[in-house]
């Protein structure tokens, strides 16, 4: 449904790799590489997850220099 150039850059996406990896698990024939598999949606959800934390920081920093975090 992507078009052709945004395609690639699903792989990034630990959800894309999961996602296969649970369709494959479903069907009859083997799974190929699971180890593999499985370490790339490890590290790319913990990819995301530091990169995650690393944003989250520096906006909390960046909106309490500021003074424009509020409690309401």
């Amino acid at each position: 449904m992507l078009p052709g150039w945004l395609q690639p850059l699903t792989r990034v996406v630990f959800l894309s790799w999961s996602a296969d990896l649970l369709r494959d698990s479903l069907s009859a024939a083997p799974i190929a590489d699971p180890a593999l598999r499985l370490a790339a949606v490890l590290g790319l959800g913990a990819a995301g997850l530091g990169a995650g934390f690393f944003l989250l920081r520096r906006v909390l920093v960046r909106v309490r220099a500021l003074g424009t975090l509020t409690y309401a």
